[in-house]
């Protein structure tokens, strides 16, 4: 009784780490199209309401989920602390600190900051471009993400099926 009880466990707890490896890719999409949504509003504030950066974050960041709006909030009280930090200092230590645990790849994260390394610095039509240019990354990275998703979800499932009723096999 107790043995298959144990067998039992075993194929849950497998099959529910087939399920969390599922849910992390899809964590990830749904992080990047959160990151694709939030410069989108980020252009916006630049370039119709003519907003100066730290304030269109602070708008922004009013009007997206976690951990993108504590990112923004935090850059920009940084902003206006003239702490004499760059504005790509600022930016990259938010991100690792706010965006840790987020769902985003390292090549993920190193996109965003070279995102911020040339948005800090430039006048709003190069800021604007630069909105453009990295959105337009950001598509290609989702539709590769959503793509890997789709392949590797159903995998990760049946696998820690699989592996569970491998081990209970095995110590049967």
């Amino acid at each position: 009784m107790l043995k298959w009880v144990g067998i039992g466990l075993m194929i849950g707890a497998c099959s529910a780490i087939g399920l969390s490896m599922g849910q992390d890719l899809k964590k990830r999409v749904t992080q990047l199209q959160e990151l694709r949504r939030m410069t989108g509003m980020l252009q916006g504030e630049i370039q119709y309401a003519k907003s100066p950066l730290a304030e269109a974050f602070r708008h922004v960041a009013g009007r997206i989920r976690e951990p993108f709006s504590d990112f923004l909030r935090h850059t920009a009280e940084d902003m206006e602390e003239f702490s004499g930090e760059s504005f790509s200092e600022i930016f990259s230590r938010n991100a690792e600190e706010d965006l840790k645990g987020s769902g985003l790849l390292r090549e993920d994260m190193e996109q965003l900051r070279g995102f911020g390394e040339h948005l800090g610095y430039l006048d709003q039509e190069m800021q604007l471009r630069t909105i453009d240019l990295y959105r337009t990354q950001l598509m290609e990275t989702c539709e590769t993400a959503s793509e890997e998703f789709k392949n590797k979800e159903k995998v990760y499932r049946y696998l820690g099926v699989c592996m569970g009723l491998f081990l209970a096999i095995l110590f049967v």
